[in-house]
């Protein structure tokens, strides 16, 4: 398959939807965005917007996306070693991908069979479309980012009534105030909490269970090994950042916020096992390695 060529755009106000069959095209008119002062942290979120466009040209894939393909498959520049994924980052995202997807849906689902509407809130966003992907009647959303990555987001998403982008550091909780407490809420993390401090996500989650007491989450975690061996990570190190934390089991989930409930915790390396590449199959004959990243879905103690 041949790579996706990266590139931002400005879509002009003018730009127009057509339907052609069950394909929609944008026909607009195109400006280049500059993304070059994007680093660090902020920067890795273009791991998994390429890993989910590349999926989604597969005849097998297992999460269509077209907008990450309209992000970057109608655009063009000079691509560079960062915008390649591993073959192992490429499967993890779109196992990762799938199994929040499931659990938003559910949480949603769920909620509407009660007669009551869900809030969502996506922490550190990126250029994640499940605000558009994922909508389901009156929820309301809530993308969450810093200010260099939401600037990049208004090129691609429009809020609305139900749909909002806060500017703003996780650590700084007036993001907050954004959020709705009397309804249902489920904040979502994806990619996101390895890079904290193991302080600021103590910090983070106990505030999340103070405020909104009964609340879900989901979210990835990897172990302590990974996090020091995230030097050895074939697309993380391209962008010099480090992993800093990390849990060997959900139990020690209970020394941050007591009580916490947790309704379903799953290793990655063992779904959809027929997906992973040969090598990484090899090297989960090794624990250190076979649990090296999970996937969580967990309830905050309620009031």
């Amino acid at each position: 398959m041949s790579s996706i060529p990266l590139r931002f755009t400005i879509r002009n106000e003018n730009a127009k939807l057509s339907k052609d069959s069950h394909d929609y095209k944008l026909e607009y008119a195109m400006q280049t965005v500059d993304i070059s002062k994007l680093t660090g942290i902020p920067e890795t979120m273009l791991i998994t917007v390429r890993a989910r466009a590349l999926e989604s040209q597969k005849k097998d894939p297992l999460v269509i996306d077209k907008k990450a393909l309209d992000i970057l498959s109608s655009l063009s520049t000079q691509d560079t070693s960062k915008t390649k994924v591993s073959p192992g980052s490429q499967v993890g995202v779109l196992i990762r991908t799938k199994f929040l997807d499931n659990i938003i849906l559910n949480f949603i689902g769920q909620n509407q069979e009660q007669n009551q509407d869900s809030v969502i809130v996506n922490l550190g966003a990126g250029l994640d479309a499940r605000c558009e992907r994922l909508k389901r009647g009156n929820v309301k959303w809530i993308d969450v980012d810093l200010p260099e990555v939401i600037s990049i987001r208004n090129h691609f998403f429009r809020q609305s009534d139900t749909y909002k982008m806060v500017a703003a550091s996780l650590m700084d909780f007036k993001w907050m105030e954004y959020v709705d407490n009397s309804k249902p809420v489920l904040f979502v993390a994806e990619g996101v909490l390895m890079y904290l401090e193991p302080d600021n996500v103590q910090k983070l989650l106990k505030e999340i269970a103070a405020r909104f007491p009964g609340s879900q989450m989901t979210f990835d975690v990897i172990s302590p090994w990974m996090v020091k061996h995230s030097y050895i990570h074939p697309d993380v190190k391209k962008y010099k950042v480090q992993f800093n934390w990390g849990i060997d089991s959900e139990q020690d989930l209970e020394k941050v916020i007591p009580c916490v409930k947790v309704i379903q915790c799953e290793k990655m390396m063992k779904l959809n096992t027929e997906k992973w590449p040969l090598f990484m199959k090899i090297l989960c004959i090794f624990p250190f390695f076979r649990n090296s990243s999970k996937l969580m879905h967990i309830q905050f103690p309620p009031a």
